[in-house]
């Protein structure tokens, strides 16, 4: 994010929230939206994960989750 940015974030309440979760490293933190969905990526979730937020976002958590764990109705998403 660039400086002008990160200023303009800071700004607002949940500005401030998103440049504390996006400057964490060492905890995975990542959102969802109601259908299971990945529409929040922090560096750290990043670190542990592997994907970059540009090829998780949008996907379905149930990604995370083996084949065999799929077939087999694991994770029970919506």
């Amino acid at each position: 994010m660039k400086r002008s940015d990160r200023l303009t974030a800071s700004l607002t309440e949940d500005g401030r929230c998103r440049l504390l979760v996006e400057a964490v490293t060492d905890y995975a933190i990542y959102m969802l939206d109601p259908e299971g969905n990945i529409n929040s990526w922090n560096p750290g979730v990043q670190r542990f994960k592997g994907y970059t937020a540009s090829e998780i976002m949008g996907e379905n958590f149930s990604r995370f989750y083996t084949d065999e764990d799929q077939r087999s109705g694991r994770p029970r998403g919506r």
